[in-house]
């Protein structure tokens, strides 16, 4: 897999079948095991696809089509300021 500052990071052990909770629903798929410190999984594009995911940045609302169909709405929370000035920081360090 390659990472935004351009980086390979080695993915070769697959899990099978691993249960991923959302709310009350779950969603079994096959994930990879590597080295990250900032997250604890990476859903991608396939994923995001797959369950036609809508993210609406603006409104800070993820939108998922859950296993069995029914609709599933993560809403986030508006952070301070703050946190967004060391979010990019952060980001500026990945990108730069």
């Amino acid at each position: 897999m390659t990472l935004l500052d351009g980086k390979t990071v080695k993915c070769d052990e697959p899990y099978e079948d691993c249960p991923i909770q959302m709310y009350e629903h779950e969603f079994l798929e096959d994930l990879y095991k590597f080295e990250l410190t900032d997250f604890g999984a990476i859903l991608g594009m396939d994923w995001l696809a797959k369950y036609q995911t809508q993210i609406n940045c603006p409104k800070q609302r993820i939108t998922v089509k859950g296993p069995n169909g029914e609709k599933i709405v993560h809403k986030g929370k508006v952070s301070k300021s703050g946190s967004k000035l060391i979010n990019a920081m952060k980001a500026r360090n990945l990108l730069g």
